[in-house]
């Protein structure tokens, strides 16, 4: 699975692909791909050569507890249903482009205040970019899927603020997405909520194809489905980590309710 990284000791952030049992990343900007953008397109390709990239002697692989994983697109271009700001909002009748932003990464520390609601669901980040895709290609146009966590207000007005969403920890395979597909979600002191994501797949292809009948889509462009809302009862200024089980691997941040 494709994800973004900060090699240990720091520095900017590479493009990686993970070991098929997930304990180490091999540097994909060792071979030349100079980012995430640059590996979306090829990203197929690249899994097919996951064990040679990732196990090979000579291959630039670090351990995955020594590295900072980030979301799997640090920084994109989001789409999501203008509905779908509000989960109580209704149909979505329309999508709505964001200006490219910064996305968090696992273990991003994140305030929120007291009517926040946490949006769960899935992220599908485009791989193959065009304009007018037809509704039954719009699912082949994506990279992959990965995980993620959105604050929101309840003034659905306002609209969603801050640098409050978090995705990761990777890209998974479309087909992920099967109607037997789940987030599990886990709080602390709380029982863990199970969140179907049947029919996620052909939602985030229909959104693929109707956003592309008004917009050029380009590689990294993130399109978001909303799985659930979870009622998140944090305590004033307790930290509380929030882990989130799904396709693509397990997601946590920690989330502090301010007064």
């Amino acid at each position: 699975m494709l994800v973004s990284f900060v090699r240990p000791g720091g520095g900017s952030a590479c493009v990686g692909l993970l070991s098929a049992d997930g304990g180490r990343v091999a540097d994909l900007t060792a071979i030349g791909m100079e980012d995430v953008f640059a590996a979306l397109p090829r990203v197929a390709q690249l899994e097919r050569l996951v064990t040679h990239l990732t196990a090979t002697p000579g291959a630039v692989t670090y351990d995955v507890g020594s590295v900072r994983l980030l979301a799997p697109v640090p920084y994109a271009r989001l789409v999501r249903e203008a509905a779908a700001v509000v989960p109580d909002g209704g149909e979505a009748s329309t999508l709505v482009f964001a200006d490219p932003r910064e996305i968090a990464g696992p273990g991003a520390h994140v305030t929120v205040s007291g009517d926040d609601l946490l949006v769960v669901g899935v992220a599908g980040a485009i791989g193959t970019g065009g304009r007018d895709i037809a509704p039954e290609d719009g699912a082949a146009h994506l990279a992959g899927v990965t995980i993620f966590a959105e604050w929101r207000g309840a003034d659905a007005e306002a609209g969603p603020t801050g640098d409050r969403l978090v995705a990761g920890p990777a890209l998974a395979p479309v087909a992920a997405l099967g109607e037997d597909a789940e987030l599990m979600v886990a709080l602390p002191r709380e029982s863990v909520r199970r969140i179907s994501l049947a029919g996620a797949r052909d939602a985030l292809g229909a959104a693929v194809a109707a956003a592309s009948g008004r917009y050029t889509l380009r590689a990294g462009d993130i399109f978001l489905h909303d799985a659930g809302v979870v009622d998140a009862l944090l305590g004033e200024h307790e930290p509380a980590e929030i882990t989130i089980d799904g396709p693509s691997g397990t997601l946590s941040h920690v989330a502090t309710r301010s007064s």
